[in-house]
């Protein structure tokens, strides 16, 4: 199913909770954007706050609820706060997403 498909079933993800790390900009925002049209409540993260602000603003812009929370996904203690902040906000937590790697490219063959 592509994003349209699931853009053009407005319900689909009709009371579900996504947590989506890694979602101030490219596949992680338009990931976001794509579940909050499918219905599902959106908790991002990332590094870059004001980044994380301008997606959470376009998804309540367009009548979805969305919260933000900046977080190094290195530090164990900001990942289990941001799942503590998830629960807390909307009291479940159906998906979670980790795009922040997503397109980067490393070399993994020994030096």
């Amino acid at each position: 199913m592509d994003d349209q498909s699931i853009e053009q079933a407005p319900g689909l993800l009709s009371e579900k909770v996504a947590l989506l790390i890694g979602a101030s900009r490219g596949i992680g925002a338009r990931t976001a954007r794509v579940l909050a049209r499918a219905g599902a409540k959106v908790m991002l993260a990332a590094r870059d706050e004001k980044a994380l602000e301008a997606v959470v603003g376009v998804i309540q812009a367009e009548g979805h609820e969305a919260h933000f929370m900046s977080l190094d996904v290195g530090d164990e203690r900001s990942v289990e706060c941001l799942v503590d902040a998830t629960l807390g906000a909307f009291g479940r937590l159906d998906i979670a997403l980790i795009t922040h790697l997503m397109g980067e490219r490393r070399n993994l063959s020994p030096t």
